[in-house]
């Protein structure tokens, strides 16, 4: 087996840790005008997500489970919608 080959099963770990690596940057980083305008908006969902160290390990913990949600529940849909594709179409000769 290639040890280099993409799977599906890694594709929600893989968004999840790139998500949340995106919020605790965010969150570290000097306040600015893209900065402080993506914290201000994700931090109504994310509760204690701010411009401090403390707020960016909680806002990318939130994010990445957030995440990681998401992503399963997309790969899971993914799969069951190109089952059903894939078995109802018809083979023309």
């Amino acid at each position: 087996m290639d040890k280099n080959k993409f799977t599906p099963k890694l594709f929600p770990f893989l968004f999840a840790s790139i998500w949340g690596l995106i919020l605790f940057l965010a969150g570290i980083i000097k306040q600015n005008f893209v900065t402080s305008f993506l914290v201000k908006a994700l931090s109504s969902i994310y509760i204690g997500y701010g411009h401090s160290l403390q707020g960016a390990i909680i806002g990318s913990l939130f994010g990445f489970a957030d995440a990681l949600i998401g992503a399963f529940l997309c790969l899971f849909f993914f799969k069951v919608i190109s089952k059903k594709v894939l078995t109802s179409q018809k083979v023309i000769d």
